[in-house]
């Protein structure tokens, strides 16, 4: 009996020391991933803080005295910073159109049957596949007609063109995942069909939601 409980004991101690190694190995690998993941960001950040002596220098320069000239110069001089307001604006403002038109649009085509859907769907579905170069010289003929070029509102128009796709077919893969009972008996209750829309389904589909403004936000 005690024999058996020594090599008991003993496949234990194996045990927990194999697991340990393992342990000790896992780590290993997730930090070298971790580091050669952060790495580039680091020497990116490091890089714009050094001067350019020090950023051209070999070998390099692992310790430096920092410097803000390079921000200052690219916001203030080279009015980098007007340009990051446009694209905020312009990107900010087709986030806010794309949700606000393809939400509603994504619930209908998931919730309610009406002529057309089909090939309501695949236009959708279908703007994805058009190339951006394809709509180029049509969107500038008609900003130049309707004298809209070096404008916001004709840049926000032609993102939403292709934000707007993308809002409508995760929103309505988020809808179709919403037990439409919820709606029945939200209108057993007297909701009207926008009540049922606002209260009940848009936050069950906010995750859907707020990814689709993401991507329409990083596509803009």
């Amino acid at each position: 009996m005690s024999t058996l409980n020594l090599e008991v004991t003993q496949r234990a101690k194996r045990a927990r020391a194999a697991r340990k190694r393992a342990t000790v190995w896992h780590f290993i690998g997730l930090l070298v991933v971790f580091l050669s993941s952060v790495f580039p960001f680091y020497w990116m950040v490091t890089t714009s803080l050094k001067s350019q002596a020090d950023a051209l220098a070999y070998p390099p320069k692992w310790f430096f005295s920092p410097t803000l000239h390079h921000y200052s110069a690219a916001l203030f001089e080279h009015d980098v910073a007007g340009s990051l307001l446009n694209s905020l604006i312009i990107a900010s403002s087709t986030t806010v159109l794309a949700i606000l038109l393809g939400a509603p649009a994504a619930y209908a085509l998931a919730r309610y049957e009406f002529r057309g859907k089909e090939d309501l769907w695949f236009w959708f579905i279908s703007n994805r596949m058009v190339s951006p170069v394809v709509l180029a010289v049509p969107f500038f003929l008609i900003a130049t007609k309707l004298d809209l070029v070096d404008t916001h509102i004709v840049l926000i128009l032609l993102y939403l063109t292709f934000s707007l796709p993308i809002v409508v077919w995760i929103c309505t893969d988020q809808f179709r995942n919403i037990p439409i009972e919820l709606d029945e008996a939200a209108r057993l209750d007297g909701a009207s069909p926008w009540r049922v829309f606002w209260r009940i389904n848009l936050p069950l589909a906010m995750p859907g939601i707020v990814v689709s403004a993401i991507f329409a936000f990083i596509f803009s």
